[in-house]
């Protein structure tokens, strides 16, 4: 798998983690049109290859996970599932982080945003 195909490891490792699929409804990539609460989105907001001693080198991703819930208290719980399956994901992504995360309101929803900061092999 490259890192233009993070984004499905990416919805697999929560997908597959069985406290996250009994929370969410859902787990769509970019933008979710009529989902039902509580539900997930993903993308990608940025790549960069970086270069190692022996050239073969790594991709270092900027995703970003939104945790969409009708409530706050499920949304933070969720959002705990997420991080959580994210710790050791494999498939590819050989770390992955929680660099940044904030809470908003959007769509007359709770969202939990999360920046996870991703390195993964060149294939």
């Amino acid at each position: 798998m490259s890192s233009i195909s993070i984004g499905m490891a990416l919805r697999d490792a929560l997908m597959t983690d069985e406290r996250v699929a009994s929370l969410a409804t859902a787990c769509f990539p970019v933008v979710a049109d009529d989902a039902t609460l509580p539900y997930i989105t993903y993308y990608c907001g940025e790549m960069v290859e970086a270069a190692t001693k022996d050239c073969r080198g790594y991709d270092r991703l900027r995703m970003f996970v939104e945790c969409y819930s009708a409530d706050y208290d499920s949304g933070v719980e969720l959002a705990e599932a997420v991080r959580e399956a994210l710790r050791n994901p494999g498939r590819g992504m050989r770390g992955c982080f929680l660099a940044d995360r904030k809470e908003l309101r959007a769509s007359g929803a709770f969202c939990q945003q999360m920046v996870f900061e991703i390195r993964s092999s060149l294939n």
